[in-house]
């Protein structure tokens, strides 16, 4: 059982959290020949002082914003080399991503959040192989986190899990909660543990799958949902409550109303009124001044956002942060 070493320490000088690690890629079919398998996380929660602070994502729901900021590179998790995917937790303490190594592949690394900075990031150790380990997800209660493993030939690639308990990872073993999807891309869980948004590389449209239970068999969704457009729409994120979603897409007219002849990357908004009703009223988010973006992760709060910025032709990750105006 691997340790992560070193453990990271609340500001307060509390008890000790550790990071976590993400993924990408992700097909999933049964573990035989030529086909995907999944993985996941699990994690106990992390071992933070109950005595202490409330956490970043702790404060009562936010029902009115101001704007998004302007983006900005975040020095810690960025490098010579690319990064990508970044995943909050739940409780918005923790970020995890993939980094590109000097051998080509890709690996987990996680970074610690303090206020709207984020602490030194490191590799996660025994999670990481030679193959692409990457583009995570985390459980609704942030006490499971999903990555995936590919041999890098794409679509072959496996989503994993590992226990962790009291700063130590399990070896990761082969998730069962994903078998009965024919094909499936960056799943995103809802709060209420009930939804799973993710896309269809075959088609490149967003889908909700739904479980009548937290730890219920999920039901593939059937039919592109209604904001899906004639072009690729992918990575979607539930943001707060649910009832928004946050989704990259190449859609035209872009966000600022122009005619994105080059199918740009941009990052979409959609809501609902609850659960029951389907997500409309779609709207750019405005990531001015980063060329191409994608792979957006939103804070619980939903004052901070992080996701994959293109810049200059390579992947880094930067962040916007907005005020909440009521709750």
């Amino acid at each position: 059982m691997p340790v992560l070493s070193p453990s990271w320490h609340d500001v307060r000088g509390e008890l000790p959290y550790n990071g976590c690690v993400r993924s990408r890629w992700l097909v999933v079919a049964l573990a035989v020949a030529g086909c995907d398998s999944i993985w996941r996380l699990d994690t106990v929660a992390l071992p933070i002082d109950a005595s202490a602070d409330a956490a970043p994502d702790a404060a009562p729901p936010c029902t009115s914003f101001g704007p998004w900021s302007a983006p900005t590179i975040i020095a810690a998790t960025n490098s010579s080399v690319p990064e990508e995917s970044p995943a909050l937790s739940p409780d918005g303490r923790v970020v995890v991503f993939q980094r590109k190594t000097v051998s080509g592949d890709w690996d987990l690394a996680y970074a610690l959040r303090e206020g709207n900075d984020f602490t030194n990031a490191q590799t996660v150790p025994g999670l990481n192989t030679s193959d692409d380990d990457e583009e995570p997800f985390w459980s609704a209660d942030g006490n499971t986190l999903y990555f995936i493993r590919s041999t890098g030939q794409h679509p072959g690639t496996a989503v994993m899990e590992a226990a962790y308990a009291s700063g130590q990872f399990d070896t990761p073993v082969p998730s069962m909660d994903f078998t009965q999807f024919a094909y499936i891309e960056r799943p995103n869980i809802a709060p209420s543990s009930l939804e799973l948004a993710y896309y269809n590389d075959t088609v490149a449209n967003l889908y909700v799958a739904i479980r009548p239970s937290p730890t219920g068999r999920w039901t593939p969704g059937t039919s592109p949902l209604a904001i899906s457009s004639s072009v690729a729409d992918f990575n979607p994120v539930f943001v707060g409550d649910g009832n928004t979603l946050y989704f990259t897409s190449r859609r035209a007219p872009g966000p600022d109303g122009s005619a994105n002849p080059t199918g740009q990357r941009f990052i979409w908004q959609a809501t609902r009124s609850d659960s029951q009703h389907p997500f409309g009223n779609v709207t750019g988010v405005d990531t001015s001044g980063v060329m191409e973006v994608d792979g957006a992760t939103v804070s619980r709060d939903g004052t901070l956002m992080l996701f994959t910025g293109y810049p200059n032709s390579q992947e880094d990750i930067y962040m916007m942060t907005r005020q909440c105006l009521g709750t």
